[in-house]
């Protein structure tokens, strides 16, 4: 077995009870197999391996993020809860180099140049901070050693995301306020980030966005 099982802890627990009764040790930990970059770093940073939210939870946020996250063509069944989300008034942003039909779903997406969504999440969290957008308490709470995130970072101005992603700087602004607005959002992570040799700090990125 590999783990995580993305669709329910307690499967996981099950299956781990199973293999244990018949006296075998073979689950293999997430940093082995497939998403190693974003299930370790969840890990590391969450302390789970896998996404602490649930797919009925889309429907109830102002803003979903699918961040390299091509739902309909490699987890169709979940398209159905991007439907649900849209009937319900929810921002969807796809963020894909590529044109898939994801897309179709989406009501705004960004094409990054491939390997860049570090840059473009580290941009946001930026823009977060210039704004004060966000709850000072409870990011401290979240966040270790808040106070070194600013310095971090500082040179992610959108001139710098804008020539490093080859973004518009206007969508990328457009991004960060809707981002920055949101008071419910969910990014969803995609497998594609764990395939990057900067993966480790692009889902690190985008995890301390989202504690912001």
């Amino acid at each position: 077995m590999t783990m995580p099982l993305w669709d329910c802890l307690e499967s996981e627990i099950a299956v781990l009870m199973c293999l244990r009764t018949v006296g075998s040790v073979h689950a293999l930990p997430p940093g082995e197999t497939c998403v190693s970059t974003a299930s370790n770093m969840l890990g590391l940073m969450l302390g789970v391996y896998s996404g602490s939210t649930q797919v009925d939870e889309l429907p109830k946020a102002q803003t979903v993020v699918l961040w390299g996250a091509n739902v309909n063509d490699l987890y169709p069944p979940y398209t159905r809860w991007l439907e649900k989300a849209r009937e319900a008034g929810t921002r969807i942003v796809y963020i894909d180099p590529r044109k898939t039909r994801t897309s179709l779903w989406c009501h705004t997406q960004l094409r990054p140049e491939p390997g860049t969504d570090g840059v473009l999440a580290l941009g946001a969290i930026r823009y977060v901070l210039d704004k004060g957008a966000y709850d000072e308490e409870r990011a401290r709470f979240q966040i270790e050693d808040f106070e070194n995130l600013r310095p971090q970072v500082e040179r992610y101005t959108l001139d710098q995301v804008a020539a490093t992603t080859r973004l518009d700087p206007a969508d990328i602004q457009a991004f960060y306020e809707l981002v920055s607005q949101s008071k419910k959002s969910i990014m969803w992570l995609g497998g594609s980030l764990s395939r990057q040799t900067n993966g480790v700090v692009t889902v690190r990125s985008i995890i301390l966005l989202q504690a912001l």
